[in-house]
């Protein structure tokens, strides 16, 4: 396959190593012999980041018995560690799942806990000072969040957040992001596959998104064409560093990487003033459909 320049902004999303994840996805909980297939596909075309977490189920320990590459690793702590002991004890559990003894990045999984006590930056800080750590950071769900993070002067090293077509509301921060030096991760650039949704099957809490994600699907009927140009759309964002993208198999990952090579003229516009509550899956009733 022809190796294109933006694969290496692509980073492995791991969640589906771990858990049954994603609103579309009917594969349920990737297995361990696809788990190497996908790991060897994505070393063999130049992405070279991996992102798990504690959060993940065992996605660690199945990354632990299957990574043959020296891939750089950013890996969360929950919320429920909520103390310098419980960040450090999470840190060592996770770096023992995974088989070495350092990772590249150590974010909190919801920086509201770095919001409610302060203090366990200065934790992180130190865990970065002793090398454990390469890089540390936190991911965010609401731009208001690094408003108040950015205020309490904990500036992270890595920020990862949602951004998508659909979703743009961090995009007003980037300049000063990058300025700052952080590494920028968008993640959810397929909204938990919202977007391959069939709109008739989508509840009435998607009312006012059906109409635009039925032209988006009849422009680019092809699952694997519409992925691909999600990933593209995001790409075009020069300011991102690393795009997570996860996958159930290394078909799909396949198709996505063959995608990127094409062009793809789509006549649909966004909406910028979507709600949050169709933006944040946290926020999704509990039935979809």
């Amino acid at each position: 396959m022809m190796r294109d320049q933006n694969e290496t902004k692509l980073a492995l999303g791991t969640v589906q190593f771990g858990l049954n994840y994603g609103i579309s996805n009917v594969c349920g909980k990737t297995e361990e012999k696809e788990v190497v297939n996908i790991i060897e596909t994505a070393w063999q075309n130049g992405i070279d980041t991996i992102d798990t977490a504690r959060g993940y189920g065992d996605s660690e320990g199945v990354l632990g018995k299957t990574l043959r590459h020296p891939f750089r690793i950013v890996t969360k702590f929950p919320v429920s560690a909520d103390t310098p002991q419980k960040i450090e004890q999470s840190l060592r559990a996770s770096l023992k799942a995974l088989g070495t003894e350092n990772a590249y990045g150590f974010l909190a999984h919801d920086a509201d806990i770095l919001i409610k006590c302060p203090e366990l930056w200065k934790m992180l800080v130190g865990l970065r000072k002793k090398k454990v750590v390469e890089k540390i950071g936190f991911s965010l769900y609401k731009p208001e969040q690094l408003k108040r993070l950015i205020e309490l002067g904990i500036l992270p090293d890595i920020v990862q957040f949602p951004y998508n077509f659909l979703d743009q509301r961090f995009k007003p921060f980037f300049q000063k992001l990058k300025s700052m030096g952080v590494e920028i991760y968008a993640r959810s650039v397929f909204l938990q596959g919202l977007f391959f949704m069939k709109p008739c099957q989508l509840s009435i809490h998607f009312e006012s998104l059906k109409p635009l994600l039925k032209r988006l699907q009849l422009e680019l009927p092809d699952k694997d064409d519409l992925a691909a140009w999600l990933v593209q759309f995001v790409l075009k964002e020069k300011d991102i560093d690393k795009i997570v993208i996860g996958v159930n198999n290394s078909q799909q990952l396949k198709a996505i990487l063959s995608g990127l090579l094409n062009q793809y003229s789509i006549s649909v516009d966004t909406d910028t003033n979507i709600p949050e509550e169709l933006l944040m899956p946290n926020l999704w009733p509990q039935n979809i459909q």
